[in-house]
């Protein structure tokens, strides 16, 4: 999984920055006006505060029908920008202002009982000058849905086709649509480490919600070839190692609508026999080949929104995941002798927050905790364990039913920090003597996000 070798070299470094950048990404526009112009509501009927990926139970339902409600005809295409002024810590001072997102959503009804959501993005690293510009197919979810009664009850049923475990679930509050825990390593379901498995895969899933209440999904992932994780603007040298045929993935939750609450539970797996990534610059055709690592994880989430007379709403929400991992090798500690274990945990955490305001004026803060134990693998530190905050001020002006510009445009200005109480195992020198601290991979933004 990870090769020996002291972790304070410029990749890792260069690897937490964009960990950093990819916390305030999170937080994404996904109230897209081609959904609006479908259904003839507001943005803020689906999303909380007019912008998601935070969802209302109305926007729960929108998704698991397909993305297919409402009578009105319009082309299924939205487009994003995003301009934003960064400031990092180390370089000292880094500041940087860029154009870092121009996306394109294939996002609304494409038939009757089959509808999509898909973003491609153009994007660029805003702590990194000397960076390319890159295009990648990001989340894509393509569904055919319908209803049903079983059992004498009212039931929703449908397929989903996607690139990202957990993108097609109806809560917010995985690591897909929440906040992933920082670190060095991570889980499956974990994008913002090295490697990473969303959008290196492709699966199919089946799922009900029955009776309003009991949500049920169930399919398996592939993982994609080197070279067409590189066609689709995925950076194969942090290709996360080849699936040993299919990796299945399970849901469970129960979803409770009580007009002016809403709460939702449950837990959610993944099971994935993997081989070792090829390290270093490899041809493409290069593919993952060695002894295969066995990664078990479970996750468990819990999302609570008060929406009251929307004038004040409220989310919060947690997610914690437990992966086991059965290594296929036990390397040896060139230092002392140590074997290292066959079998390793990586534990998770995630806590979030956000009130609105009149749907316009938001606050989200968020804690993502992550920790692994191996004194060899993790030389010379023994454990990964990292601890993030994460704080956003944000004003939705359109997104409302009386904004001039509904429902063709949405637009998203806000402020967000990111600060590091712990990562790598410490709070200094986390890459390795004489390197910097924890809090030198802060991080502050300014961004206006323009949705239409």
């Amino acid at each position: 999984m990870i090769a020996m070798t002291l972790p304070f070299t410029l990749p890792w470094l260069r690897c937490a920055m964009a960990g950093a950048a990819l916390v305030a990404a999170t937080t994404s526009s996904y109230a897209l006006p081609s959904f609006a112009r479908q259904t003839g509501t507001e943005c803020s009927a689906c999303h909380i505060g007019g912008v998601g990926p935070h969802l209302t139970p109305h926007g729960i339902r929108f998704k698991l029908t397909g993305y297919t409600d409402g009578d009105k005809a319009a082309v299924p295409v939205s487009a994003q920008l995003r301009i934003s002024h960064n400031e990092l810590e180390l370089p000292t001072n880094h500041k940087a202002n860029r154009l870092d997102e121009t996306s394109v959503y294939l996002a609304g009804r494409l038939a009757p009982k089959l509808g999509a959501y898909v973003k491609v993005m153009h994007s660029d690293d805003p702590f990194n000058s000397g960076a390319q510009r890159n295009t990648e197919l990001h989340n894509a979810d393509v569904r055919f849905a319908d209803t049903v009664r079983l059992l004498d009850r009212d039931a929703i049923w449908g397929v989903s086709l996607n690139n990202n475990p957990g993108v097609q679930d109806p809560l917010d509050t995985n690591q897909a649509w929440g906040f992933p825990a920082l670190g060095t390593t991570g889980s499956l379901f974990n994008g913002t480490t090295s490697p990473t498995v969303p959008r290196r895969v492709l699966g199919l899933t089946g799922y009900t919600l029955w009776d309003q209440h009991w949500y049920a999904e169930a399919g398996a992932y592939r993982s994609l070839s080197r070279s067409l994780q590189d066609r689709l603007g995925q950076d194969p040298q942090r290709d996360p190692g080849h699936f040993s045929g299919l990796a299945p993935y399970w849901r469970l939750a129960y979803l409770h609508d009580m007009k002016t609450q809403f709460f939702g539970a449950g837990v959610y797996g993944m099971r994935a026999k993997r081989q070792l990534a090829v390290l270093g610059p490899q041809p493409l055709t290069t593919e993952r080949s060695g002894p295969s690592d066995t990664l078990t994880d479970i996750g468990v989430d819990a999302m609570y929104e008060y929406l009251g007379n929307r004038e004040h709403v409220v989310q919060l929400r947690a997610n914690a995941v437990h992966e086991r991992r059965r290594y296929g090798t036990t390397p040896t500690n060139p230092f002392t002798g140590a074997v290292a274990p066959a079998d390793a945990t990586v534990r998770e955490f995630t806590f979030a927050g956000t009130y609105v305001f009149r749907q316009h004026y938001g606050i989200t803060a968020a804690v993502m905790r992550s920790d692994s134990k191996d004194p060899v693998r993790y030389f010379p530190f023994g454990r990964t364990d990292s601890k993030v905050r994460y704080t956003e001020l944000f004003w939705t002006p359109f997104g409302n039913e009386d904004s001039w510009a509904a429902p063709w445009a949405n637009l998203r200005l806000a402020a967000a920090w990111t600060r590091f109480d712990r990562f790598n195992g410490g709070t200094q020198n986390v890459f390795g003597p004489f390197s910097p601290n924890a809090a030198d991979l802060d991080s502050f933004q300014v961004y206006a996000q323009f949705t239409f």
